[in-house]
C-alpha cells in the first residue's frame, strides 16, 4: 500500500505480503484520555506520528501499517514510546547500519518529518535537541518548546 509507505524510505517495498508502514505514532500522545481536552500542551505543540524505516535491519524487524501483523511486537510495532526509547532521532541512516528501529528515523538528510496533532507538519533537524524533542512528545506536562524547535 503506497500511502503507508514514505517516498524517501529507502526500505519500504510494495512486495510485502504484510503492508509496512514508514511512519510511526507517538505513544504519548495516542492514549490519552480525551481527544483534544486532555492535550494541555496544545494540539500545535504536540507530535502524532513521525518517519520512521518501515524495515530495521539490527533486529530485523519489519514496521507494519496496522500496529504488528502478530500482535506479540516480534515484528515492530506502530507506535514508539519516547520516554522508554530515547527522545532522540536518526537522520537518514544508511538501511544496512545499526541504529535503534523504536525511534523516529528521517528518510533525508534534512531531518525527521513530523505531524502534529493540529494536522501541520514539520521537520526536526540534528539541531533540535533531545529536551525539545520530548516537550514535543508530551501531550500535557506543561513543558515549553524550546528555542530549537
Amino acid at each position: 500500500m503506497k500511502t503507508f509507505e514514505g517516498p524517501g524510505d529507502p526500505t519500504a517495498d510494495s512486495g510485502s505480503y504484510y503492508p509496512r508502514t514508514s511512519y510511526i505514532a507517538n505513544y504519548w500522545s495516542h492514549n490519552v484520555s480525551k481527544y483534544p481536552t486532555a492535550m494541555a500542551d496544545g494540539t500545535s505543540q504536540t507530535i502524532a506520528y513521525a518517519e520512521a524505516y518501515a524495515v530495521a535491519t539490527q533486529w530485523q524487524g519489519e514496521r507494519f501499517a496496522f500496529r504488528d501483523s502478530y500482535g506479540d511486537g516480534r515484528y515492530g510495532s506502530s507506535y514508539w514510546d519516547p520516554y522508554a526509547w530515547g527522545g532522540s532521532v536518526v537522520i537518514a541512516p544508511a538501511p544496512n547500519t545499526q541504529f535503534n528501529p523504536f525511534i523516529p528515523a528521517g528518510h533525508a538528510i534534512g531531518g525527521v518529518q513530523v505531524s502534529l496533532w493540529d494536522g501541520s507538519v514539520r521537520n526536526v533537524s540534528a539541531g533540535v535537541g533531545t529536551n525539545t524533542f520530548y516537550a514535543a512528545c508530551s501531550p500535557a506536562s506543561g513543558d515549553v518548546l524550546g528555542s530549537d524547535w
